[in-house]
């Protein structure tokens, strides 16, 4: 594969995708450290960047593929993309998923009209059951990311971007990265994956010399999910980076970063598409005052029942909620100091329990467990270290 591929691919699906915004302000460039350009593809067509490798692949398709029909495994976005593809070129469309798949993901892939069928609990299960169905049917299989098609139509958003010194992409199977590296080829700019340390497989791949399986895989973002990495992508990867061109974030981070898209940006990105972002947020990526960074945003498809439960992880993860454990004297006095002092610093309760009977506590004594919450984590260190100052005993659980 080379960058003419995606260069077609650019003019072929220009009448079905979307060119999405660039997006920088001051607040960004100021905890980064640097002039960032948000790639803002969670306003793509489907929500997500998944449109652009879906369209080039069925575009490509000949009159005798099209009338065979095409089937794909997803666990949502690839999934919605070929979907809405196959409904516009009048197509006709399987696409098998686990039956762990999100709500939100299959209400979307449901409402273009398509054949859905359920396989097993994993990404694994489903792509298994789609190879046996494309078999049966004489189907079309389109993959993810072992089809070179995809790979280049993924590779249009970095067409898009204007010159830059690095930019900045998630990796799960490899495909984005890969098609990022073509369209990029023969440029000054530096290209940068990052992958979630419950899912590094890409990583560990570059290091093995080969691609190679995690254990287990374990993060919040679900797009990078992946236990291995393509072949395909790995191949296009392996001859023009290195391991040390992987950044490694935690859930904790992607959780914080996704939480400041949707504060301080008013953006709404899913775990997968925060993940370069908090790399950079994180200092993952060595950048200078006057470095442009691209920072491509994949998607924004979320369940909302998760959005609460991200929130709450991103402020923990910031220091802004936490728990504390607060000794008193049994008196209202004291409970009322204590409380003062919360509020003057700014700080709510979410949770409060009194406990007087724990072995651990003195007689005509009581602990005070709270959750808490503040606009900023300095609110809590400041009222921490004010209550110890007054001879509290403070215990701090982030």
């Amino acid at each position: 594969m080379e960058k003419k591929d995606v260069e077609l691919a650019a003019e072929r699906i220009k009448e079905y995708v979307r060119e999405t915004e660039i997006m920088n302000s001051r607040t960004i460039n100021d905890v980064c450290g640097c002039r960032v350009f948000l790639k803002l593809e969670n306003f793509q067509r489907t929500g997500s960047f998944k449109i652009r490798g879906a369209a080039n692949k069925l575009l490509t398709l000949t009159d005798e593929e099209k009338k065979k029909g095409v089937i794909t495994a997803s666990m949502g976005n690839h999934g919605e993309a070929v979907a809405c593809m196959a409904e516009a070129l009048g197509i006709e469309c399987c696409v098998v998923v686990p039956k762990a798949i999100k709500k939100s993901k299959l209400d979307a892939i449901k409402r273009h009209g398509v054949r859905i069928e359920f396989s097993g609990e994993t990404y694994d299960d489903a792509f298994q059951r789609a190879g046996e169905l494309s078999m049966e049917n004489d189907y079309v299989m389109i993959n993810s990311y072992e089809d070179s098609e995809v790979i280049a139509g993924n590779g249009t958003i970095a067409l898009e971007l204007p010159e830059l010194d690095i930019v900045i992409v998630p990796v799960g199977s490899g495909g984005l990265l890969a098609g990022t590296l073509l369209a990029l080829e023969g440029s000054k700019t530096r290209v940068i994956g990052v992958e979630p340390e419950g899912a590094a497989s890409m990583s560990l791949s570059l290091r093995n010399g080969k691609p190679s399986s995690t254990p287990t895989v374990n993060t919040i973002a679900d797009g990078l999910s992946a236990k291995h990495p393509g072949i395909k992508p790995f191949n296009t990867i392996k001859s023009r980076m290195g391991e040390e061109d992987i950044a490694i974030v935690s859930d904790k981070e992607i959780a914080a970063a996704l939480l400041f898209l949707l504060e301080r940006c008013k953006v709404f990105a899913e775990p997968s598409g925060a993940a370069p972002l908090a790399a950079l947020m994180y200092n993952k990526v060595e950048v200078k005052e006057d470095s442009k960074v691209g920072v491509v945003i994949t998607g924004g498809n979320m369940e909302l029942s998760d959005l609460s439960y991200l929130i709450t992880r991103g402020v923990a993860g910031e220091g802004r909620r936490t728990k504390l454990r607060i000794m008193i004297r049994d008196s209202p006095l004291e409970m009322k100091d204590v409380f003062e002092a919360l509020g003057i610093n700014g700080i709510s309760i979410e949770t409060l329990y009194l406990d007087r009977y724990a072995h651990s506590i003195p007689l005509n004594y009581c602990e005070l467990r709270l959750t808490v919450t503040a606009p900023q984590s300095s609110m809590i260190e400041k009222c921490v270290g004010e209550l110890r100052e007054k001879g509290y005993r403070v215990t701090v659980a982030y």
